[in-house]
């Protein structure tokens, strides 16, 4: 009996000595790191978007935690490992909702997050867009209500505003055809519901531009970007679709040819805080706007050391870096080297009257060895400075640029301003 009690502990002992454990020893699994960089995002007046960064490698999951104003924090739900996304979709309209979260495990809990806050809306706003096709107004804007049930337009000219047309959800576009060539409108759109009605959108100026009877304008590429071979930008290559800036810079990394469509509003903020996108040492790329969901809003770009590129049908406005003080990054911004550049019924503006002069920096700017570049039906207007060829004197480069189609309105100077190069303007219309 003793042989065999000797001969199990040494059974035992060697087993322990395999596991690489000891008698005495237990595993303590520690509590997870806390997460970090909360956001969320308004989808509707009931639904917001958490999306956080995980920080940790042994979680188990995590718990997302909501109070209301004036009320207590409380557990809403927990998600599984991995999980950095969360849709709340059990909100109430008209009222103020904060958010944590923390990782969790055996060995305890993380602690929290940072915390963020959301105002639900009762209602709410439309945002207002618009199109002009046939001397024909095309109106359309957002429709991510929960609660609205129509929308009310209305309309200004002559200096008085009225009410054009109601709506039922879920529609979310009307063409006017009560326009007349030569002449500005102005549109905003309300929400409403049996009890409330909305704040109004965002006002949009449109003139209807004058073409001769039974005349098509021409829209094929002309001027200096017909030369040194042509500009077909993305032509023959894959077609992409980027609603970020994140993917819109990764896209125009990966080189050409390549057609990439923009089909949202791209901000510093789904840029990872990036104030330019930058077009640089790429070539055969376009970049498109679908519809009129191509947007940049607070983000400009900047093409350097490229050729073949096209930017078309896209708005960019507000361009303004925070970290600095006196002008920031252009609208567009071509830093030479680059050549075969076409840019093409594009929006842009800034600011005008209420602001410093040097607050905002160009719409379009364009230095250094830049050539073979038209730019075409595009719309300026709303700031000090709009278009300037050449950053100093010492900037002799003999630029070939050519200017056709567009229209100036509301600006200040620089219509283009010219340092040096070969100017070629033509049939530009300038307004205010």
């Amino acid at each position: 009996m003793e042989f065999i009690r000797i001969k199990s502990m040494l059974i035992l002992l060697i087993l322990l000595i395999i596991s690489g454990c000891s008698p005495k020893e237990t595993v303590n699994l520690q509590p997870p790191v806390a997460p970090s960089n909360l956001q969320v995002s308004l989808i509707s007046e009931k639904r917001v978007k958490l999306l956080w960064t995980d920080n940790s490698n042994n979680e188990v999951g995590f718990i997302i935690e909501r109070r209301k104003e004036g009320e207590n924090w409380y557990e809403i739900k927990r998600v599984g490992v991995n999980e950095t996304i969360y849709t709340d979709a059990t909100l109430m309209p008209g009222n103020k909702y904060y958010y944590r979260v923390k990782a969790y495990n055996s060995g305890g809990e993380s602690g929290y997050s940072n915390i963020v806050e959301v105002n639900t809306p009762s209602i709410i706003v439309p945002t207002l867009s618009y199109s002009v096709e046939n001397n024909q107004v095309r109106l359309s804007w957002n429709n991510n209500s929960e609660v609205t049930e129509g929308y009310v337009i209305e309309k200004k000219s002559n200096g008085n505003w009225y009410e054009l047309i109601r709506l039922n959800f879920p529609i979310n576009n009307y063409t006017d055809v009560e326009v007349s060539p030569g002449n500005t409108y102005f549109y905003r759109i309300k929400a409403f519901n049996a009890t409330l009605e909305s704040d109004y959108s965002n006002i949009v100026e449109i003139y209807i531009p004058i073409i001769g009877n039974g005349d098509t304008p021409d829209f094929s590429l002309m001027g200096f970007a017909t030369l040194n071979g042509g500009t077909t930008g993305g032509e023959g290559g894959p077609v992409v679709y980027v609603t970020t800036g994140t993917d819109l810079q990764n896209e125009i990394n990966k080189g050409g040819p390549k057609i990439i469509y923009i089909n949202g509003t791209i901000t510093p903020q789904n840029t990872n805080n990036k104030y330019v996108i930058e077009i640089k040492n790429v070539s055969n790329i376009s970049i498109l706007g679908v519809g009129d969901k191509g947007e940049l809003n607070g983000i400009g770009l900047k093409i350097s050391g490229s050729n073949n590129i096209i930017i078309r049908n896209l708005k960019i406005h507000h361009v303004k870096d925070p970290n600095i003080t006196s002008q920031g990054p252009d609208c567009i911004t071509i830093s030479g080297p680059a050549q075969n550049i076409w840019i093409d019924h594009c929006e842009f503006y800034n600011e005008f009257q209420g602001v410093d002069k040097d607050y905002y920096d160009g719409l379009l700017d364009i230095n250094g060895p830049v050539y073979y570049v038209t730019v075409s039906w595009c719309y300026f207007h709303d700031s000090w400075k709009t278009s300037l060829i050449g950053s100093s004197d010492t900037d002799n480069y003999n630029r070939t640029i050519t200017f056709h189609h567009n229209w100036f309105r509301n600006c200040n100077s620089r219509l283009p301003s010219y340092r040096f190069g070969e100017g070629h303007i033509f049939n530009n219309y300038y307004q205010d």
